[in-house]
């Protein structure tokens, strides 16, 4: 400016100079306009336009060449300006833009950095970044669960400060850091239980989550940890209530299994009886009853299989057990079992059992037959008069399984919509007026859905008071190519036991066991040997040959269990079938015998027809022929009804229970009445001498001998002594061993009082 001012005053207009300044000086003017004006692209423009189109037409109007020649030197320069300003202006913009950009993201840097360290100061989990084995970095959680004070006390402690010298299992700390950091090495992360150390010494369970992470060129790990005391003493509190349950449950278990077998002894003797009973001439009222004692010890005994069953089921400890049978019989039998019923209570009953359910099936065939008989009794009970129909079908079949669908139809009370409700309950009927006219506790029903749910069916139901109702049901069951013909038959008498050459070995320690087992066995044709302890069992076995053992579960010396694991480690008894003698009748101690490696397991007493059974499926390839009896063996009816059941000896069970054979009676009375005298001496003795553990044993034998023998009387006082010292009832005790004398002198003279006739 100024020195275009001043060519312009020196200089006259024509002049090269003069012209030379003033261009400059506009050239000047121009550019710091430009550059000032720039960012503002539309003020720019203006200017430009407004100043220099003037300057140029004055130049081009002047006449001379260099007015010429500075115009054209003008307009080529604001040419060069406006391109020049305009990129210019381009450029500011994009870096204006880029500043703000960057501005923004460092801004949003800055908010998640004060985001996530909110987050990490804030958790409740801990947080730790470890380098070298030393801690770097702590949140307040980390702090706090550690037990320090603040973070810098923490910082640069060693890992191996804040674990103990070994992990659960007693696996060595350092030795499972190894493996942590060879699983790091491969996937970068871990998760983990782990067991930490307080600043104080206390250890405690974490759950850590451990991340490999890169910090300044530095390998360094990430930790989450989540303490959870808390957690694994709610763990170890449920796993105890779980226990105290389960324990609860076995307890339940065993005592219905107990009192079970308590009430069943007794009520098959007076269903069975009395059957005997109705045989022989009575008069009117003697006969009625005769019937009622029949009818009510049924129902009671059909009661306590019911409770029995739920309660099984209730556990889910009810096993179905497969075996082949023909649909078609199954529903002839059952319907050749239920007309004489139906007759009596002039009631009609049609089973419609088509020639296509003349079919092979594998299933539990006492289920199907109960949850029938069930149905069957409940429309029984509830129909009056008409009838109960009985339908059967093949609803569809494949190569494997078989669907079969059930109808039980009467014509009786019928159900109405409220009662209808809870029908499938446990302990339900109607209401109390059904449940006072019809008996019973209300579980068939319970019982049969739970028994169908078991073999994938379903059961519904439609009914109308007053005019009946109908139960459908369906079940799935395998298809059985084969049903064996040789399958033993569910009652077994001497006349139709078979007789098989084979060698068995008889393992009791109680001498009256032996011979009990002993004789059951040699009806059957078979060759025994015994012996009392496992020593001798595994002697003989290595110097014998064997075709089955019958193993007591308990024995002094060595345990049935333990005699098992010793037996199969002889190779050439590696198969033998083993068959444990248990007095325990729960499933759990068949469970046990099986795991053990025993084949199969017979409770105490034994009765011939399981005996058949298990001799007929554990020894193959025999030749069975009919074992010839003399008549006085085969009319169990008239000797249990001249022999009823007596006060302390139970002929007529030990009579079925051998099979009616009077001679192997006698053989066993003969031999053993005089032994359990034996054993009420050294009762007698142990107890005077206070050898309390020894009185236990000899009470078990005692008990088992006279059960084996159905000298039920000194059997149960043998129980109840052992029971007692069991508990600590010592002077419970000492009264009833004190009563052992009177008892078996009563036993023996009731023994001989029978046995005189035969």
């Amino acid at each position: 400016m100024v020195w275009g001012g001043a060519g312009y005053v020196l200089f006259p207009q024509d002049s090269a100079i003069h012209q030379s300044f003033l261009t400059i000086t506009i050239v000047g003017i121009a550019t710091a306009t430009v550059g000032t004006l720039t960012p503002y692209l539309a003020a720019l423009n203006s200017f430009i336009l407004i100043t220099i189109p003037p300057i140029l037409f004055k130049y081009v109007t002047l006449e001379d060449s260099i007015g010429q020649l500075m115009s054209f030197g003008l307009a080529i320069y604001t040419s060069v300006l406006l391109i020049g300003s305009r990129r210019f202006h381009d450029y500011l913009s994009e870096n204006t833009i880029l500043r703000i950009v960057a501005r923004q993201r460092e801004m949003l840097i800055q908010e998640n950095e004060k985001r996530y360290r909110l987050l990490y100061e804030k958790s409740e989990d801990a947080m730790l970044l470890v380098s070298n084995y030393q801690i770097t970095m702590a949140n307040l959680a980390a702090i706090n669960m550690l037990g320090y004070e603040n973070e810098n006390e923490i910082i640069g402690t060693s890992t191996w400060e804040h674990m103990p010298l070994s992990q659960k299992n007693g696996v060595s700390s350092e030795y499972k850091v190894k493996l942590i950091k060879h699983d790091l090495k491969m996937s970068g992360f871990g998760r983990f239980e782990w067991i930490c150390k307080r600043k104080n010494g206390e250890i405690f369970p974490v759950e850590m989550a451990v991340t490999l992470v890169t910090l300044n060129n530095q390998q360094s790990l990430f930790c989450v940890i989540r303490d959870i005391s808390r957690t694994k003493k709610i763990q170890h509190q449920l796993i105890k209530a779980q226990r105290k349950a389960d324990a609860a449950n076995k307890a339940k278990s065993d005592f219905l299994a107990n009192i079970s077998h308590e009430i069943r002894t007794p009520m098959h003797a007076v269903i069975g009886l009395t059957k005997v009973l109705l045989l022989n001439p009575l008069s009117i009222k003697q006969l009625v009853r005769a019937q009622s004692i029949k009818s009510n010890a049924e129902l009671t005994l059909s009661i306590l299989n019911d409770i029995l069953d739920f309660s099984k089921i209730e556990a889910g400890k009810l096993e179905l057990r497969k075996q082949n049978f023909n649909l078609k019989s199954l529903m002839d039998s059952l319907g050749s079992s239920l007309h004489s019923r139906f007759n009596a209570k002039k009631l009609f009953l049609h089973i419609n059992a088509p020639d296509e359910i003349n079919q092979n099936l594998s299933g539990d065939q006492n289920r199907v037959r109960q949850i029938l008989n069930n149905l069957i009794d409940n429309a029984y009970k509830y129909t009056d008069s008409g009838g109960i129909t009985i339908n059967c079908r093949i609803i569809e079949s494949d190569e494997y399984y078989s669907k079969i669908g059930f109808e039980v139809i009467d014509t009786g009370i019928g159900i109405n919509r409220e009662d209808a409700k809870k029908l499938f309950h446990r302990f339900s009927q109607a209401d109390d007026s059904t449940t006072k006219r019809y008996k019973g506790v209300g579980l068939g029903l319970s019982i049969c859905k739970q028994l169908i749910s078991l073999m994938d069916g379903d059961i519904s139901f439609t009914s109308e008071p007053g005019k009946g109702s109908v139960f459908s049901f369906y079940i799935k069951l395998e298809n059985a190519q084969v049903i064996s013909q040789t399958e033993p038959s569910e009652f077994i008498s001497v006349e139709t036991i078979k007789k098989i050459s084979a060698k068995a070995l008889v393992v009791d320690d109680i001498e009256t066991n032996q011979y009990v087992t002993k004789e059951m066995l040699e009806i059957f044709g078979v060759e025994v040997v015994t012996v009392g302890s496992g020593f001798k069992a595994l002697e003989k076995l290595q110097n014998e040959d064997f075709d089955i053992v019958f193993m007591d579960c308990q024995m002094p010396d060595m345990d049935g269990f333990e005699k098992t694991l010793r037996i199969r480690q002889l190779e050439k008894h590696e198969n033998i079938p083993i068959i444990a003698l248990t007095a325990n009748a729960l499933s759990e101690a068949r469970d046990k015998c099986i795991v053990s490696g025993m084949n199969d397991y017979l409770s105490k007493p034994i009765s011939l027809e399981l005996l058949q059974n298990v001799l007929h499926q554990y020894i193959r390839n025999q030749d069975y022929s009919k074992l010839t009896t003399s008549p006085k063996q085969s009319k169990l009816s008239l000797i249990t009804n001249k022999y009823p059941i007596k006060k302390y000896f139970n002929f007529s069970t030990l009579y079925e229970r051998l099979g009616g054979n009077l001679e192997v009676i006698h053989k066993i009375i003969n031999q053993f009445k005089y032994s359990m005298k034996s054993h009420i001496q050294n009762i007698s003795d142990s107890f005077e001498k206070s050898e309390i553990s020894n009185v236990i044993s000899i009470s078990h034998k005692l008990k088992g001998s006279a059960a084996n023998l159905s000298c039920e009387n000194l059997s149960e006082l043998a129980h109840r002594i052992e029971t007692s010292l069991k508990d600590g009832n010592i002077d419970d005790a000492s009264e009833m061993i004190k009563d052992l004398y009177p008892c078996y002198d009563d036993t023996i003279s009731q023994i001989e009082k029978i046995m005189s006739s035969k």
